[in-house]
């Protein structure tokens, strides 16, 4: 405990002067490094419209009419609560009330049994086989850069790293037959992904209080006296490039032994994809799509998925800045701060404890 006071009193000033300058600077948040500038994504590849074919014989192979649609994340967020901290990707803010995951997707939508999915054209992105091109993950105005807000219990979230989404494999949808009592059209969608946060853990020391407080806060929080424990333990590890998944796994690329290894370990599965909807998820409820089929606004969320644990073997976001393509996973994710980002947040964590909530549009193609 004694070395652990005399780290966090180290490091404590640092924080300090870093909060300090911050507010000469009029800035609300400690200073972090400008966000590394990621390797520019595949842009969208739409699919174009199917149909049979012109007075196709009954015999012809079947071929369903598929419709083209585009879909827009209109400032939404990810927020996963352990208890004793708080990690939001795209926290909302006075300007994004909403919050700050923003991007847009495009695919089919089938007739007539109105299911729809995404899918990647063509799949795979430097040495990721499963990278969807065809849903993006941005930040405010196009920035591949997503805000991402830490915060301890008792304390302010502030902003002290930067995010990068990707989505992997295709993302299914299916729209009900029952319409919404407003007659709005319900939407269910079902798809993986992941993010790479870049954070300096040093960084973390910024939330925390001194002298008396730091003691009562070290008696009142379960846990934070051996998570501040394990930054200590990191000796001159300080800062890494670890990424979250949602959704299934193997899909967002962790070898399937390792998979099957910790799905001993925890007992359970780690291979189902997240689900999202503008009907009820846990405590959330969404909002059904209305307005015209070109321009239809709803809401999506999703309260009732579980988040696998941070695993340094699970590769990056592809095209994550400073990271060359095909490094090996636990260079860029030490596992000592795997080991503390899981203890951090929880994870694995069971179902009900991250929250998606999102703001969408969806514009059904009519091509007459």
């Amino acid at each position: 405990m004694r070395l652990l006071r005399g780290f966090l009193r180290r490091h404590h000033r640092q924080a300090l002067a870093v909060l300090g300058a911050a507010c000469l600077l009029g800035a609300a948040v400690p200073a972090v490094d400008a966000p590394r500038a990621a390797a520019a994504a595949p842009a969208l590849n739409c699919p174009a419209e199917q149909y049979p074919a012109a007075n196709a014989p009954r015999s012809a192979p079947a071929r369903p009419y598929e419709i083209p649609f585009k879909a827009q994340f209109n400032g939404g967020y990810l927020a996963l609560d352990s208890g004793v901290a708080t990690v939001v990707l795209g926290p909302p803010s006075v300007q994004y009330p909403t919050g700050q995951i923003f991007g847009p997707g495009c695919g089919l939508l089938s007739l007539p049994g109105l299911s729809g999915a995404v899918d990647p054209n063509p799949p795979g992105y430097q040495g990721d086989p499963n990278y969807n091109n065809n849903i993006q993950f941005q930040g405010p105005n196009g920035s591949p850069t997503i805000p991402v807000s830490i915060g301890i219990v008792g304390l302010p979230g502030v902003d002290l790293a930067a995010g990068y989404g990707a989505a992997e494999g295709s993302l299914t949808a299916t729209m009900s037959r029952t319409p919404a009592p407003n007659g709005g059209l319900m939407v269910d969608m079902y798809g993986n992904a992941k993010a790479t946060d870049v954070i300096d853990v040093t960084q973390l020391l910024a939330l925390l209080p001194s002298g008396g407080q730091l003691d009562q806060l070290l008696g009142q929080v379960p846990g934070l006296q051996s998570l501040l424990g394990a930054v200590e333990g990191l000796g001159g590890v300080v800062g890494s490039d670890c990424t979250i998944a949602l959704g299934d796994l193997v899909t967002d690329g962790l070898p399937p032994g390792e998979v099957q290894a910790l799905e001993d370990r925890y007992h359970t599965s780690f291979r189902a994809p997240a689900h999202l909807t503008s009907g009820s998820s846990g405590d959330q409820t969404g909002v059904a799509a209305t307005g015209p089929a070109t321009d239809a606004q709803l809401t999506l969320v999703g309260n009732d998925f579980a988040v696998p644990p941070v695993d340094p073997d699970l590769p990056p976001v592809p095209g994550l800045p400073g990271v060359a393509p095909g490094a090996a996973p636990s260079s860029v994710c030490a596992p000592p701060i795997a080991d503390l980002l899981n203890a951090l947040l929880g994870l694995p964590s069971a179902p009900g404890k991250a929250t998606f909530v999102a703001p969408a549009k969806l514009a059904i193609e009519v091509p007459y």
